[in-house]
């Protein structure tokens, strides 16, 4: 259903949110089953934050979460791993999965509205939902891919000044 409601994100209820927060918060309510838990690997050395919402955010991430562990399964091999860092001065979040890849000729319409990889299951709108929501972020979202090897989701997002810093939109030296 939020999926279907993205052309109506209200960024006026946007906050400053901790990444990493947003990360182990998915990780305690997603409904893993059986031993996935296991196969997530955390590395979140360079937390940051990111202007959004916490609760679309963990809407991303359970997407990224479900494709990724239909990945491993479908390959019958595989793990995950979360990883924060700094690329070309963004803030980085980092989703790889090392289960059945996507082909080449896939990879540029994965976010687009309906389509889907998957056989039997999956409507198409997940990876569409989490461009959208990165987008409203002021990020981007970017997906690599080798099929049988690996997949990266990468999401970059602008770095911020340290809470409570006073921005200001005209260089000092102008204010008089």
């Amino acid at each position: 259903l939020a999926s279907a409601r993205m052309e109506r994100i209200d960024p006026s209820v946007f906050g400053r949110v901790p990444m990493a927060a947003c990360v182990r918060e998915a990780m305690e309510s997603y409904p893993f089953t059986g031993g996935e838990r296991d196969k997530v690997h955390l590395a979140l050395d360079h937390d940051f934050e990111f202007i959004g919402s916490d609760s679309l955010m963990v809407c991303v991430l359970f997407n990224l979460l479900k494709n990724a562990l239909y990945a491993t399964q479908a390959a019958g091999k595989g793990e995950i791993t979360i990883s924060t860092g700094i690329e070309a001065g963004q803030n980085v979040l980092m989703f790889k999965d090392t289960g059945t890849g996507i082909r080449a000729a896939d990879l540029p319409r994965i976010f687009d509205t309906y389509f889907t990889t998957k056989k039997s299951r999956g409507a198409g709108i997940g990876l569409a939902f989490c461009r959208r929501v990165i987008e409203s972020f002021d990020g981007r979202i970017k997906c690599s891919s080798v099929e049988g090897k690996c997949t990266v989701f990468s999401m970059h997002f602008p770095g911020l000044p340290p809470a409570g810093q006073r921005v200001l939109s005209k260089p000092a030296s102008a204010i008089s």
